[in-house]
């Protein structure tokens, strides 16, 4: 699952540098608005990685569950994001 995330956040990642590269050299707006959107969409990527990466810890005796509750904080974050937006 999270080699999965990792390669859509790479090829965001990389279609918004190059966003911001083609709106810089053609001083185009839209694309730069198109790039604050897609920055957006690579900061909740990264937060999706990171949540599933702590869901995957091993239990210890502190955390009997694990990690697992990173997944709340995750989709908190997703649907403040998508009422700002």
């Amino acid at each position: 699952m999270s080699r999965r995330l990792l390669t859509v956040l790479a090829i965001t990642a990389t279609v918004l540098v190059a966003e911001v590269i083609g709106a810089v050299a053609s001083g185009s707006l839209a694309l730069l608005a198109d790039a604050g959107h897609m920055l957006t969409d690579v900061a909740g990527l990264t937060l999706a990685w990171v949540a599933s990466v702590l869901a995957h810890r091993p239990v210890t005796r502190a955390r009997t569950w694990g990690v697992r509750r990173a997944g709340v904080g995750r989709r908190s974050f997703a649907s403040c994001r998508a009422r700002c937006s």
